[in-house]
C-alpha cells in the first residue's frame, strides 16, 4: 500500500512556516525564492533533478539538518540527532539496489536510501519537511517519526503499521517512486492530459493537467492533488475550501532551500559550458532550463545566454550585447539568431554578427544595426568603412526607418536602403530628414559628371557647379517619378516659390505647378501661351493634367479649359468639366474624337476611350470595357439607354446603370442585364449573390428568354416570374436540352429536402442526391410521391427513365419504378435484387402485375409469368 495524500501534514506545513520555522540557512545549490505564479502544474520537478542521486553527502545532509535546527527543545530528538538501527535490503527488481543495515544516523539513512534507489536525497529531505515538518521541527513526536513521508497513510484510514518507522517510511517512499518509474502506466502518466482533482471533496471539481515527465507523474501518485489559485496566491499560507497544498508544498520548499526544480544543463549546451570554466566561467550558473524556441534553443545563464540550431554551433551572447539583445527580444527580433562569437576590434570595442544584423560595443554604448540596414552598413564597410559606428539606434518615422552613423545616415523604406552623406545630408536634414517635403532616399547619391544627385521619394537634392538646389514637397515627388534631372524637364533653375494658393518651380524645359489640384508640368512648348494667359492665376487657372502628345499635337488640361499646340476639337463646358474630373486626355478616355453633339435628354461627346453624357442635372462617364460594349452596341442609341449613373467597382468587375439595364464588365464578358432578369438578379443579391456576373447575354428562345450567369442560368417564361436553375441541377438541366428538353421550363425554385435537393418543371421533378441527378416524371412520378418521394424506401433515384417493352422503367436506390399502360407498380427490397438477378422487365418474369403483398408468413410480388417470394429463407422465384 503507498501513500495517498492526506491535507493534515500539508497544513501543519503551513503552520510552521507561518510560524517562521523554515529558514533558509545554507544550502549546496543556489537558492530562488518561489513565487505561486511560477508553479507548473505539468512539470512540479524535472526528472533529471528528482533522480540525481548525487546531489550531497553524508556531510552536507548533516551540515543540512543541523542549519536547520540549530537547537533542539529540551527532552526532544531532532532529526539532526536521529538515529537507529536499520534492517538490510535486497535488491529491489523495480530499481534499488541492495541497502546494508546497521546502526545508523538520519542523515545517513536518507543519503544511503537515496543512492541505493536513485532518488535525489534533497527531494527525500523536501518529502520529509512537507508531510511531518520533520527537518524544521524542534520538538517533533513519535507520531511524526512514525509516519515521516506519509507512506501508507491513506485519506481514508489510519497508517497501516507495517510501516511504521523513520527507515521503513523513506525506504518505502524512495521505493515506491521507484515502482512509479519502472511501471509508468498508471492511473497518472506523462506525455498525455490527465483528469487531476482539486481536492479530496470530489465537488470542488478536476482539471486536466498534461504531465510533462514521470517525475511529476510519481508526485502525482503519491498526492493525487492539484493546487487551485487560491493556494497559488497564497503560497505561504491556506487558500480556500477547495485548495490542496501537498504539491503545492513541495515545490515550493524545494524551490526555497535548493533552487529551482527544473534547471539543467544538458547536451551541446553542457559541453560548450564545462569547456568555458562552468559555473566558475564567464557564464556563471544557469538561470532557466533548455528552451525549445523559433526552431532552436536557447539557456539563460547568470552571465549570459547560449543558442544554438540544428547544425549550428553553441553561440554565447553575454555581458552588454546580452542585455541589449534581450531587451529587444532575442532571436525574435529582426536581428535573428547569433551566427559568431563575440569579435574584439581592440580598445573596448566589440562586434556580434546575427542572422540579419549586429551588435557593436564601444565603451559603455551598445546599439545594433539590423534586417536591410545592416546589409546596407556591412556592403558599405560596416565599421571599418566610411560610416564608422552607429551613434543611434534605428528609429522608425514617416513610413521608414534611419539610423545615423559617424560618417553619415542610412534609411531604409519601402523605396529601399540607401546611404546619405556629406553636403546631400546635411541639406537632406536642414529639410526635415524623410518627415519633410524629400521622404525617402530612392537610391544611393551618384555623380552626373562633376555633378552629385540623390534620389527621394518626394524630391530631389543636386549639387550642381557648387550651387545645390532642393527639389521637396509634391514639386519634388513629381520630379522624382518622372525621373528627375533625366526627365523631360532637366535640371532645376530655381528653388520653389509660392504664387497665389500653390508653389512654382523653374527647370530647364518648363516649370512645375502644385496647388490644391495637383501637380503638374507645364511645357516650354505650351509655356507661352500660358502665361499670356495669365498662368495659374489667369482665366485658365491651375493645370490639372499632364500635358499629352500624340500625332505630334500637345495638349493639357487646366481648371477651366484646355490647351494645344494644334487645336483640332474642342472640349469645353459641362462635358470639359467631366473630362477633366476624370483626368482628361492622360484618362481612360483619351483625346476627343468628335465634337459635342445634342442627344435625347442632354449633350454627348466620343473620346477615344468611351463617351460623355452630360444632362441638364447629371454627367456620366462610359469607359473602359464598359465604354467599348456601349459603343459597339450604338451608346445612347442602344437598346441600354442613357446612362443614369457612374460606374462602379463590385469585387472582380465593374458596373454601370443605364435607363433600360445595368451593363457588367467582368473576366466573364461584358454583358446587360435587363427587364425581369434584372429585378430578379437585384433581388438575389445582384453580383455579390449567388448567381453572379452575367456570363452570356439575354436570350429569346421558344416561349420566354434565358440569361447564363457564372452561379446559374435564369429562364423567364412568358407569363411567368424568372427562375434560376443552378448547382448539379443546372449541369443536368443544361445537358438534357433546357427548356427544349423533357423537363420543359422550370416552375419553382431549387429546394432542400433531407439527403439532397428537387426542382420542379412543366414535365416533371429533377431530382440531385449523391445517388446522382435524375428526372422523375409522369406516372411514374405520381406514384412516387404518393409513396413519399425521397422519403420512401426506394429513396432517390439513380437516373432518368428508359423505355422497356412498352413502358418505362425508373431505377432508384432502393428499388425501381414500372410504368405500362396507365399503370405503375414498384418492385423493392429483395424483391428488387431478385427481380433484377433475372434480367427486370425484359426477363423471364416479365413486367410485375402488382405491388408486393403481406401474406402472412412472406412477401410476395406476382409478374406476368411468375411471383418473386421473399421468407426467412431468402427470396426464390417460382415461374407460371
Amino acid at each position: 500500500m503507498h501513500r495517498v495524500a492526506k491535507l493534515w501534514a500539508a497544513v501543519t506545513a503551513i503552520v510552521m512556516v507561518a510560524a517562521g520555522l523554515t529558514g533558509l540557512g545554507a544550502v549546496t545549490a543556489p537558492a530562488v525564492a518561489a513565487s505561486g505564479s511560477d508553479f507548473n502544474a505539468g512539470m512540479i520537478i524535472s526528472d533529471e533533478v528528482f533522480y540525481d542521486s548525487s546531489t550531497m553527502s553524508v556531510g552536507d545532509i548533516q551540515a543540512f539538518l543541523n542549519a536547520r535546527v540549530p537547537s533542539c527543545r529540551s527532552g526532544y530528538t531532532c532529526l539532526k540527532d536521529y538515529a537507529q538501527s536499520t534492517a538490510s535490503q535486497s535488491a529491489k527488481s523495480e530499481g534499488c539496489a541492495a541497502y546494508p543495515g546497521g546502526w545508523q544516523s538520519a542523515a545517513e539513512i536518507i543519503w544511503r536510501v537515496a543512492n541505493v534507489c536513485g532518488i535525489n536525497p534533497r527531494a527525500l529531505i523536501v518529502l520529509l519537511e512537507k508531510e511531518q515538518s520533520l527537518i524544521t521541527d524542534t520538538w517533533p513526536s513519535s507520531r511524526q517519526y512514525r509516519s515521516a513521508t506519509g507512506y501508507g497513510c491513506p485519506d481514508t484510514s489510519d497508517c497501516d503499521t507495517n510501516y511504521y518507522g523513520f527507515f521503513n517510511q523513506v525506504y518505502h517512499a524512495a521505493w515506491q517512486f521507484k515502482k512509479y518509474q519502472a511501471r509508468p502506466d498508471r492511473a497518472y502518466r506523462a506525455g498525455r492530459n490527465n483528469t487531476i482533482q482539486w481536492h479530496p471533496n470530489a465537488s470542488c471539481g478536476s482539471s486536466q493537467v498534461f504531465i510533462e515527465n514521470q517525475a511529476t507523474a510519481g508526485l502525482y501518485l503519491y498526492t493525487p492533488y492539484r493546487p487551485n489559485q487560491a493556494a497559488l496566491d497564497n503560497l505561504y499560507g491556506v487558500g480556500d475550501s477547495c485548495s490542496a497544498y501537498g504539491n503545492r508544498n513541495f515545490w515550493r520548499i524545494f524551490t526555497d532551500w535548493f533552487g529551482s526544480t527544473g534547471y539543467t544543463v544538458k547536451g551541446a549546451f553542457a559541453e560548450f559550458y564545462r569547456a568555458n570554466g562552468g559555473p566558475e566561467g564567464f557564464l556563471g550558473a544557469p538561470t532557466s532550463n533548455e528552451m525549445v524556441v523559433d526552431g532552436g534553443w536557447k539557456q539563460r545563464f547568470s552571465g549570459g545566454t547560449l543558442f544554438t540550431r540544428v547544425g549550428t554551433p553553441v553561440f554565447a551572447v553575454r555581458g552588454l550585447m546580452r542585455d541589449y539583445y534581450r531587451g529587444v527580444g532575442e532571436q525574435a527580433d529582426g536581428l535573428g539568431w547569433p551566427v559568431e562569437q563575440q569579435v574584439s576590434l581592440g580598445n573596448g570595442n566589440w562586434y556580434q554578427a546575427f542572422e540579419r544584423g549586429r551588435i557593436l560595443v564601444t565603451g559603455s554604448t551598445v546599439k545594433a544595426v539590423r534586417g536591410e540596414i545592416a546589409k546596407k552598413y556591412l556592403s558599405v564597410g560596416a565599421q571599418q568603412g566610411r560610416l564608422g559606428f552607429p551613434t543611434g539606434d534605428e528609429a522608425w518615422g514617416s513610413g521608414g526607418w534611419l539610423q545615423r552613423f559617424q560618417g553619415g545616415v542610412i534609411a531604409s523604406s519601402t523605396a529601399g536602403t540607401f546611404v546619405i552623406t556629406g553636403t546631400i545630408q546635411k541639406r537632406f536634414d536642414a529639410a526635415g530628414g524623410a518627415a519633410g517635403g524629400l521622404g525617402w532616399p530612392t537610391e544611393d547619391e551618384r555623380s552626373v559628371g562633376s555633378d552629385w544627385s540623390q534620389k527621394f521619394t518626394s524630391g530631389a537634392i543636386v549639387v550642381r557647379k557648387s550651387v545645390d538646389r532642393v527639389v521637396k514637397g509634391d514639386l519634388g515627388a513629381y520630379y522624382v517619378r518622372a525621373g528627375a534631372e533625366a526627365s523631360a524637364l532637366g535640371w532645376p533653375s530655381s528653388n520653389e516659390a509660392r504664387l497665389g494658393t500653390g508653389w512654382t518651380q523653374s527647370f530647364e524645359q518648363g516649370i512645375l505647378y502644385s496647388s490644391s489640384v495637383g501637380t503638374r508640368a507645364v511645357p516650354n512648348a505650351l509655356g507661352p501661351q500660358y502665361q499670356a494667359a495669365g498662368g495659374p492665376t489667369g482665366s485658365l487657372g491651375w493645370p490639372t493634367s499632364d500635358a499629352v502628345t500624340k500625332d505630334a499635337r500637345v495638349s493639357q488640361s487646366f481648371q477651366n479649359g484646355q490647351l494645344s499646340t494644334n487645336p483640332d476639337v474642342a472640349v469645353a463646358g459641362a462635358v470639359y468639366r467631366e473630362y477633366a474630373r476624370v483626368g482628361g486626355a492622360s484618362s481612360a478616355l483619351g483625346m476627343p474624337t468628335e465634337a459635342e453633339a445634342k442627344v435625347t435628354g442632354g449633350v454627348r461627346q466620343r473620346f477615344v476611350g468611351g463617351i460623355v453624357y452630360v444632362t441638364s442635372a447629371r454627367a456620366f462617364v462610359v469607359q473602359g470595357d464598359l465604354g467599348r460594349g456601349y459603343l459597339a452596341a450604338g451608346d445612347v442609341a442602344s437598346k441600354f439607354g442613357v446612362p443614369t449613373s457612374q460606374e462602379r467597382q463590385s469585387g472582380i468587375g465593374w458596373a454601370q446603370t443605364f435607363s433600360s439595364g445595368v451593363l457588367y464588365s467582368s473576366p466573364a464578358g461584358v454583358y446587360a442585364v435587363m427587364g425581369a432578369i434584372r429585378g430578379y438578379h437585384d433581388a438575389n443579391g445582384g453580383v455579390q449573390g449567388r448567381l453572379g456576373w452575367p456570363s452570356g447575354a439575354e436570350t429569346k428562345v421558344d416561349g420566354g428568354w434565358r440569361q447564363s450567369f457564372t452561379g446559374g442560368t435564369v429562364y423567364a417564361k412568358d407569363g411567368r416570374a424568372p427562375i434560376v436553375v443552378w448547382g448539379d441541377i443546372g449541369t443536368y438541366y443544361a445537358g438534357a436540352g433546357e427548356q427544349a428538353g423533357a423537363a420543359g421550363w422550370p416552375v419553382s425554385a431549387e429546394r432542400a429536402r433531407p439527403g439532397g435537393w428537387i426542382q420542379e418543371f412543366d414535365n416533371g421533378t429533377v431530382h440531385n442526391s449523391p445517388a446522382g441527378t435524375a428526372l422523375v416524371g409522369g406516372d411514374i412520378l405520381r406514384a412516387y410521391a404518393a409513396a413519399g418521394g425521397s422519403d420512401s424506401q426506394v429513396k432517390w433515384p439513380v437516373s432518368d427513365a428508359t423505355v422497356v417493352g412498352g413502358g418505362f422503367s425508373q431505377v432508384f436506390v432502393g428499388g425501381s419504378y414500372y410504368a405500362r399502360g396507365g399503370r405503375v407498380f414498384v418492385v423493392q427490397g429483395a424483391i428488387a435484387t431478385a427481380y433484377a438477378g433475372d434480367g427486370g422487365a425484359g426477363g423471364s418474369l416479365g413486367w410485375p402485375t402488382g405491388n408486393e403483398w403481406w401474406s402472412g408468413r412472406e412477401w410476395r410480388q406476382d409478374f406476368e409469368r411468375g411471383s418473386i417470394i421473399v421468407d426467412s429463407a431468402g427470396a426464390r422465384i417460382v415461374r407460371r
